[in-house]
């Protein structure tokens, strides 16, 4: 899945990189990590991984299917 998601190296080196503060993103949903973790925990949950939480706005708190972003946040 990650493959898949990272696609190319810049964003493979993201993944990799991302403190695990960060990847606790996937279980709280928290707008404060790059895109491409966003988009791997989206995917994650179209898989079937019911236990991750899908990315949160940064404003409302609304659970995100796609993502854009605003500075760090998603919305």
């Amino acid at each position: 899945m990650v493959v898949a998601v990272a696609g190319g190296r810049a964003k493979s080196r993201q993944i990799a990189a991302a403190p695990a503060m960060q990847l606790a993103v996937l279980t709280d949903g928290r707008p404060q990590a790059p895109r491409v973790i966003g988009d791997l925990a989206i995917e994650l949950r179209k898989a079937g991984a019911l236990t991750l939480s899908p990315p949160v706005c940064a404003e409302c708190g609304k659970h995100l299917r796609t993502l854009q972003r605003r500075g760090q946040d998603w919305y």
